[in-house]
């Protein structure tokens, strides 16, 4: 097994995502940042520490309903963590944790029906929030 460490890039990008558990950033989102805050980091490397950070299960990736774009969440491993499905608005990109009876009924099904385990902490549903929908009535 490789060692893994942290550094300051994976370090800068965990403490954003953490900070910030209700929205999900880009890799450009988070170099914009960065560059707000003085961090040197280049675009290379923070794709570099989000597939590291991924496959290390700190982070979540969350492709775009069309699958043209992805952007990157905090994975929150601890007990206290709010919810476990993830409601996400479409239009402006906020995310709400959500815990819900309704949707477990469904994660409930896959697994009598379709023996299929689904992943509530991992399980994205895309839509329209109730602020964007009302300012577009």
């Amino acid at each position: 097994m490789r060692h893994r460490y942290n550094t300051e890039h994976s370090a800068f990008i965990v403490e954003t995502l953490k900070s910030n558990m209700s929205k999900h950033f880009t890799a450009e989102d988070l170099a914009k940042i960065a560059q707000e805050r003085g961090v040197k980091i280049g675009i290379a490397t923070i794709y570099r520490q989000i597939d590291r950070l991924i496959s290390d299960g700190i982070v979540l990736r969350h492709e775009s309903p069309d699958l043209s774009s992805a952007s990157f969440g905090y994975f929150d491993r601890s007990p206290n963590e709010k919810g476990g499905y993830h409601l996400i608005c479409t239009n402006c990109k906020r995310v709400e944790h959500i815990d819900c009876e309704s949707a477990d009924s469904l994660t409930s099904h896959f697994l009598l029906s379709h023996n299929f385990h689904l992943d509530k902490r991992r399980t994205m549903f895309y839509g329209i929030c109730a602020n964007c929908y009302n300012q577009n009535l």
